[in-house]
């Protein structure tokens, strides 16, 4: 019997805009019938042209999905390169037993059990093969975030080859030659966690941080909490935030922290008050930094290229309510995240009854998403809540944090 311990963080941030979500999985693989190492990188791509563009959606918060195909069923996938394995939903997985098992471990202390399966994955014309895949239950995932996907492309797989990431035209490719970049540049060497997991070296205060770079969190920019105590940031301003953060087990509930990062440099390109999270995590860089660039990741020469003309980014500063609803327990409208608990009198937990003169009761999934939607696009709106057992109506209106 094997034991091999992987680290897989896949930090879905929906921040200030959205629901703050957090999937956090320690995952503890017990595998029988092969050695752990032969089977996880065991994937090959297979394909007769150079490269393929796939199917792309980019959406206003942050998430980068794109479109393929498994045992010849279409679905959606996470293009996410902070998850270590490859995670398909139950849905689009073969319901086949497996020798291997994976042991999934949340922030909670949850663990559920799920085979390890190997899958053929095609995107176009590029099919990747014996990819390892976990299968877990992304309901929670998918309920919550208003998008239904099928699984999260992972390391193992994005590793095979070569990709470049175009969200101005919502665009995918993927290649198994080096992407070459339309404009000068040296790129930036990246290193490996298990080696499937892209890092690369940063200098902030003075100090060198390696960042996990991960596609899969919406956020901006995350900074272990240690690093910040020892840093100028110590000193800094610091808006706490307190919400549900949903895993592979469940929901859980958690305090946040947001600093303006003033600046710090890659690539030659000046990034000026970055929206940066506080973590005891590792720090990481989320899709949402890359939003304005042409990103390349050349994994077969271990590079990364922010693909621009630009030579300074300054960040907007965050504007939102001072809360985000989801759906409680009970598929009922309710306050899941506060920021600096809320000058409102609005508590975390109170159910929302009523929005804009309108009645909300037990919603189901498409309701919801519908009112979601149509609270983003709101700067004021009229609520009721139901807080200890009193109703009690509030007026709020979007502030720049």
């Amino acid at each position: 019997m094997f034991h091999y311990v992987l680290w897989n963080t896949f930090s879905n941030f929906i921040t200030m805009k959205k629901l703050f979500v957090l999937l956090l999985i320690f995952c503890y693989i017990n595998l029988k019938a092969q050695n752990a190492s032969e089977l996880i990188y065991s994937g090959k791509l297979s394909a007769t042209e150079k490269s393929t563009d796939i199917p792309a959606v980019f959406t206003e918060d942050g998430w980068i999905f794109i479109k393929g195909s498994i045992d010849g069923e279409e679905g959606l996938f996470l293009y996410d390169t902070g998850a270590m394995i490859t995670v398909l939903s139950k849905e689009i997985a073969s319901t086949e037993e497996s020798e291997n098992k994976i042991s999934l471990e949340d922030p909670t202390g949850k663990t559920s059990d799920s085979n390890l399966i190997l899958k053929n994955i095609r995107f176009n014309d590029f099919n990747f093969e014996n990819i390892v895949c976990t299968i877990a239950d992304l309901s929670s995932f998918q309920n919550q975030s208003c998008r239904k996907i099928d699984g999260i492309i992972g390391g193992n797989l994005l590793k095979l080859a070569n990709w470049k990431v175009e969200p101005s035209i919502g665009k995918v490719s993927s290649s198994k030659e080096p992407f070459i970049p339309a404009f000068s540049s040296s790129g930036t060497d990246i290193g490996y966690y298990n080696k499937l997991l892209p890092l690369i070296e940063i200098s902030l205060d003075n100090k060198k941080q390696w960042v996990l770079i991960d596609t899969g969190s919406t956020s901006y920019f995350e900074l272990n909490n240690d690093f910040i105590k020892s840093s100028k940031f110590k000193k800094q301003k610091k808006i706490t935030g307190e919400g549900i953060s949903i895993t592979i087990n469940g929901q859980d509930r958690r305090t946040t922290e947001l600093l303006y990062v003033d600046e710090f440099t890659l690539q030659g390109i000046s990034f000026k008050n970055l929206p940066t999270l506080i973590s005891k995590n590792k720090p990481i860089i989320g899709s949402k930094f890359f939003n304005g660039f042409t990103t390349i990741f050349n994994f077969s020469e271990n590079k990364l290229y922010l693909d621009s003309q630009k030579k300074s980014v300054v960040f907007n500063s965050l504007k939102n309510f001072d809360m985000n609803f989801c759906l409680n327990e009970k598929n009922q409208l309710s306050v899941c995240f506060l920021w600096d608990k809320s000058n409102s009198g609005i508590k975390y937990g109170d159910q929302i009854i009523k929005i804009n003169g309108k009645s909300i009761d037990v919603l189901n999934h498409d309701d919801y998403c519908k009112i979601k939607d149509n609270i983003l696009k709101q700067d004021n709106i009229d609520v009721t809540v139901k807080s200890d057992g009193k109703e009690v109506s509030f007026n709020l209106t979007k502030k720049v944090r």
